[in-house]
């Protein structure tokens, strides 16, 4: 009997809304009420969970519909992982007319199950998402093409030459042979792999099999059992890759030469009036001697080859020649200022290039700070130093701005108002890094076992299980080969792209520690005024402990540099993106994180600048009014650390009363008066006892702002700045913006969310 002759009662079936448990998702532009009437999940991503009765025992084949066959996805059965993160195979989808006709798209597995109740719970975890809108269990027939089952339980990612190891589960009526096949989908051609034989068995049969890869390849893992080809979702084992692996890199290198650290090179800017630590590599036990202005120090570099000098402070001015020597070695660094050092780190809006943004071409054609540098920093994983750093100058010869292309905004901005306002050269060190957690920039042994980071990094290292990361990996690159046959089949004979090359290089982006030692660690005690710090979009979802990660995060950067009150300044982060939101006011995690970042800022030595007025409805995240941002952050530091008598906040809300109807708010730092760019006054938003938010109408009355709505007759709370994009214009007689605030303490939908997958 065919799996389509089975009577219509014998098929458990499902919709995709139809769930019993479900944590899910959409961006903010989705209208969830529509797509549910729709019968979609369309933008969603989390996962729907369904209980399920199985009748008999016996196999079953799971079908899907609403779900791009592409897009990977993760299917548990019961709890245990039949597939995370993997894709399917377009031989596995239907024709249209049979799609229309059942509404469903493709197969995607065998499952064996025994009789009474199970649970399956389909999970996406990225956006764009899709979950299934239906999906199908039907009971097999007696082939065994549908009574097989195969999977990885080895490494899916091995040398040319080596063997991955299947797992093959069967039931069959005879004795079967199934012929492995091995389809490389760059070139296209197939190979043979070993023949397994099927043994005659009513209950499930498990053997391991070794496939051997024969050359560098992108394999999908068919079969063919007496002589018929199976649908890839038969087997389920999917993609398998050949490549040459790197080695594992000797940490016990044997320091033979002399080496500076890569922040000492030409061009450096050292810290003025602040003892000035140097220090570098060379052979173990050899003397090092070091010489800067009229000092010079001698020491000796230990078992593993460090060494470090400490030199008196310097006043600020140059230039002047650094010297190392040691034995017959000898290294010279010219042209080495002394004023102030600033380290500029966080994740991808600490950047932004100056010819990219706003006002920025301009302002870099009349660049003219020779003594104004910046560098970045990288690592080179030797001995824990970094690539040396090629310090620029922020000139623009001939007022032409691409001698400037590589500044960034940000840097740039601050460090012109620093020189200016100080007359000294000013030297930054550009270390973020785009689209990273701040559990990356912390030292792993922080991320182990710091109460705060602890959770995270338990449910990192689960999520990316080496298996779960490979099956990453490798869709990564399927979807790269299908892109590249799209543009091969339709580029003319002579202009043919490349094929995409398979390389074994898996970088991480967000593993706990790992920035902080590439970047910080290495960075180390150089000596420098302060940190400025923009970074908290990626930990949004985890909003309500990013306070104290933040902490901890300071106090270790602190410990490195042994300055228990090294200043932080930090950057207020933006609207997620600038599409007005013209929805109901709710839920919105980067609020949570605004207002964290708030909460942030009354630690000690750490102060905060806001940015959301910067962001226009035609921006994205990446918004590209960058200029002020730097500039905001060099008032912060002059007011704060330079002690100069300059406004750099906004207006801070003080305390709420309530009149009747009316909610009346209190700022401190008005500076000049409260004031109302554009013609009313937006981003309010209020709440009564039952905690249901409505936007509000707002006004400023002096040194209050009067906050109200008809649906709140009696006010309770208020909130500023609660949405995606609202136009928030509440600002100073300076002329500085309000921060993102709120006068309630209730519960935040980040509370207790101590993981998301980012990496």
């Amino acid at each position: 009997m065919s799996a389509y002759g089975q009577s219509s009662t014998q098929i458990i079936e499902r919709n995709g809304w139809d769930y019993d448990r479900a944590s899910l998702e959409w961006p903010q532009w989705v209208d969830v009420q529509k797509e549910k009437k729709q019968g979609a999940l369309r933008g969603s991503i989390g996962y729907t969970e369904f209980d399920v009765q199985i009748p008999t025992t016996g196999w079953y084949e799971l079908w899907e519909g609403g779900v791009p066959v592409e897009w990977s996805r993760s299917l548990y059965v019961d709890g245990k992982p039949m597939f995370v993160e993997t894709i399917g195979s377009p031989d596995d989808v239907l024709p249209l007319a049979e799609r229309r006709k059942q509404k469903l798209d493709f197969k995607e597995i065998n499952l064996f199950l025994e009789a009474g109740k199970h649970t399956l719970r389909f999970e996406r975890l990225g956006f764009p998402g899709v979950l299934p809108s239906k999906w199908q269990l039907r009971p097999s027939s007696e082939s065994v093409s549908h009574r097989i089952l195969g999977q990885v339980v080895s490494p899916r990612i091995v040398n040319p030459g080596q063997s991955v190891t299947l797992e093959i589960t069967s039931s069959s009526p005879k004795q079967t042979n199934c012929q492995i096949i091995l389809h490389e989908i760059i070139t296209g051609q197939s190979v043979n792999g070993p023949e397994v034989e099927l043994k005659t068995s009513e209950q499930p049969v498990t053997q391991k099999v070794e496939v051997q890869l024969p050359k560098s390849g992108l394999y999908l893992v068919t079969a063919l059992i007496d002589g018929k080809k199976l649908r890839p979702a038969d087997m389920k084992i999917g993609y398998v890759m050949a490549t040459t692996l790197e080695k594992e890199k000797d940490d016990q290198t044997t320091i033979t030469k002399l080496s500076l650290n890569g922040l000492f090179t030409d061009g450096v800017v050292l810290q003025r009036d602040k003892p000035l630590p140097i220090w570098g590599l060379a052979p173990t036990g050899q003397t090092v001697t070091v010489t800067l202005a009229d000092q010079s120090q001698t020491t000796t570099a230990n078992e593993q080859g460090h060494w470090k000098v400490t030199f008196k402070p310097l006043s600020a001015g140059g230039p002047h020649t650094l010297v190392a020597t040691c034995d017959t070695q000898k290294i010279t660094r010219k042209d080495v200022l002394v004023g102030e050092v600033w380290l500029l780190s966080g994740q991808s809006n600490m950047g932004g290039p100056i010819l990219q943004c706003i006002g920025g071409k301009d302002a870099a054609s009349q660049a003219n700070m020779p003594n104004v540098r910046l560098g970045f920093v990288y690592p080179n994983g030797e001995a824990g130093q970094m690539r040396d750093v090629g310090w620029m100058k922020a000139v623009a010869h001939d007022g032409n701005p691409a001698h400037v292309k590589r500044w960034i905004a940000i840097h740039f901005a601050f460090a012109k108002k620093i020189h200016e306002t100080l007359n000294v050269p000013v030297g930054l060190i550009a270390a973020n890094r785009g689209g990273t957690l701040i559990s990356t920039w912390v030292p792993e042994e922080t991320a182990q076992t710091d109460p705060a980071y602890k959770g995270f990094n338990e449910q990192f290292w689960e999520y990316n299980a080496p298996a779960n990361r490979q099956n990453r990996y490798i869709v990564k690159l399927v979807s790269e080969v299908r892109k590249w046959k799209s543009k091969y089949e339709k580029a003319p004979a002579d202009k043919k792209p490349t094929a995409p090359k398979l390389r074994a290089d898996m970088s991480w982006r967000n593993r706990p520690g790992q920035h902080y030692h590439g970047l910080i660690q290495p960075s180390a005690p150089f000596a420098m005024r302060g940190v400025l710090w923009y970074q908290g979009e990626s930990d949004s979802k985890m909003s309500a402990i990013y306070p104290a990660k933040f902490k901890r995060l300071m106090a270790d950067w602190r410990k490195a540099w042994d300055e228990p009150k090294l200043p932080f300044i930090t950057v207020q982060i933006s609207y997620g993106s600038g599409r007005f939101d013209d929805g109901q006011p709710g839920v919105e995690f980067g609020a949570e994180m605004r207002q964290m970042q708030l909460e942030c800022a009354k630690l000690p030595d750490t102060y905060m600048v806001v940015s959301h007025d910067l962001m226009r409805p035609e921006d994205n995240v990446h918004y590209l009014d960058k200029l002020p941002v730097g500039d905001r952050l060099a008032l912060a530091a002059l007011a704060e650390i330079y002690g100069k008598d300059i406004v750099y906040q906004g207006p801070m809300f003080e305390k709420i009363s309530v009149d009747n109807h009316k909610a009346i708010l209190h700022f401190s730092h008005t500076h000049g008066g409260l004031k109302v760019k554009g013609e009313t006054l937006n981003g309010f938003s209020i709440a009564g006892a039952d905690r249901q938010w409505h936007w509000a109408k707002a006004h400023v009355d002096g040194q209050t702002v009067i906050v109200q709505s008809d649906a709140v007759a009696k006010p309770v709370a208020v909130r500023y700045g609660w949405s995606g994009y609202r136009n928030a214009n509440l600002f100073n007689g300076a002329g500085l913006p309000a921060p993102t605030f709120r006068t309630d303490d209730w519960p935040l939908a980040s509370d207790g969310n101590e993981f998301t997958s980012s990496d």
